[in-house]
């Protein structure tokens, strides 16, 4: 990766000059920019740039001005307007892999000297991508799933391995305008090597249940059972379907074949809706929990739950846990058996991990909010900053991201799983590829 390599250092080189000269001494723009430009020119000329790079005026032009910013230093650009606007926009524009690579780069350096931090979904793919975990995704022969595929692993997000039938999923790739080589692998359950010895291990995990190894062979070339034994198997760190499958079919599978984590005594899952645009007064990631999966949980399942959102997020965010206990009454504001539900529910979280940030009942406007959270909860830890939010029952939690995303304009990425024993992930059936490769990169930021 060169490009980032030579931002990096063009800005080391620029701030060290200041450090050594005085911050009035740096070198003027112009001049650097010039440099910037020739220097870029120069390692072009002599083909340092990977081939296909520079292919047109435009990209030359933008691989210039990138490399320039660098040299003149992120302190300057970001005072401009037009650095401002480019530091915002920059990661939407073009397709390139290593272009994209340079722009969060850049971005980042921003974020780190001026404050402007980069967004969740770009902090998301970038965990993921220093893993380069390999994803499976059952539903292969989907062409919105090629297209994620073929995209994920350009970006490095993942190396992803499709399932289904093989000539439909290279039939597929062709009409995407790739090849089988811009994808890990491919794997068809009827033609596999692997599948006598994926069915010899289903067999295993579930001849308690009387099965007989034909039954297991028919099984084994469900491509959901499949991709899920890959996993099981190690030959895969996680698991992406529901593109196609109902949800009912995705978990099912999951939990037959991958199932729970040692001392989880349920499976849930979440959404991560992430607040990124300009009319968002509050930025950030958040997570509504259990918005997908289990209808009416008991207190305890309910801080089942709150511990393992907590786990989650900080998993894939980095951030620090802040878990409210969601009801419609703020703090013994209204009596009812469903806030005392919710109340046991937060002291039974509190025991489970006695360092966990969490408080409830809480109503969301004092969760979210720190002025409604001073005038309704004034003792509350969680001061109205509240990240993860918990839902008395699957009805509330499941309108409420569903009114987020599509009144308030929140990036809904979900249902995400939380319980199993290697990450397995369910999808909208009316989901995007774009949708399919921020599922990817969750599943592979939760393998770490």
């Amino acid at each position: 990766m060169l490009a980032p390599v030579v931002l990096l250092i063009s800005l080391a080189v620029r701030r060290q000059y200041a450090d050594d000269a005085g911050d009035q001494k740096r070198p003027p723009i112009l001049p650097m920019f010039v440099v910037g430009f020739l220097f870029f020119a120069a390692l072009n000329s002599f083909g340092f740039i990977p081939a296909g790079v520079v292919d047109a005026k435009s990209n030359l032009s933008r691989w210039a001005l990138l490399v320039s910013i660098a040299a003149v230093g992120m302190e300057d650009l970001s005072e401009t307007h037009f650095g401002r606007r480019w530091a915002g926009n920059c990661h939407d524009r073009g397709r390139n892999s290593l272009y994209r690579a340079v722009c969060v780069a850049v971005r980042e350096n921003l974020g780190a000297l001026k404050g402007y931090p980069m967004k969740p979904l770009e902090i998301l793919l970038k965990n993921a991508a220093q893993s380069r975990h390999k994803i499976v995704l059952s539903e292969g022969e989907d062409p919105r799933v090629i297209e994620a595929a073929i995209e994920a692993q350009k970006m490095g997000i993942a190396q992803v391995i499709l399932v289904g039938n093989k000539g439909t999923i290279s039939d597929g790739l062709t009409a995407a305008g790739a090849s089988a080589d811009a994808v890990s692998d491919i794997f068809d359950p009827a033609t596999s090597v692997l599948t006598d010895e994926l069915t010899e291990l289903f067999f295993n995990l579930r001849k308690h249940k009387g099965i007989s190894r034909d039954v297991a062979r028919k099984a084994v070339n469900n491509p959901h059972v499949f991709a899920a034994l890959l996993v099981k198997a190690g030959y895969a760190a996680g698991t992406v379907g529901g593109a196609v499958a109902t949800t009912a079919e995705i978990v099912r599978t999951a939990l037959q074949v991958i199932g729970p984590r040692r001392g989880a005594k349920i499976v849930s899952s979440f959404f991560m809706m992430l607040l990124c645009e300009e009319h968002h007064d509050k930025k950030g990631a958040f997570i509504f929990a259990d918005s997908g999966l289990v209808v009416d949980p008991s207190a305890e399942e309910m801080a089942e739950i709150a511990v393992a959102s907590a786990h989650s997020f900080t998993t894939l965010t980095g951030e620090e846990a802040r878990v409210a206990m969601l009801s419609f009454s703020t703090r013994g504001s209204a009596k009812h058996d469903a806030v005392t539900k919710v109340a046991t529910a937060t002291e039974l979280a509190r025991a489970k991990d006695p360092l966990l940030l969490v408080d409830g009942e809480l109503q969301f406007d004092a969760a979210f909010v720190p002025d409604v959270a001073n005038a309704k909860a004034p003792v509350s830890p969680l001061g109205g900053e509240a990240n993860i939010f918990i839902f008395p029952n699957l009805e509330s939690g499941n309108i409420a991201y569903k009114i987020a995303q599509r009144v308030g304009g929140a990036l809904a990425i979900g249902p995400i799983l939380q319980g199993l024993d290697h990450p397995a992930n369910d999808l909208s059936r009316g989901c995007s590829a774009e949708d399919i490769v921020h599922m990817i990169a969750v599943t592979a930021a939760q393998a770490d």
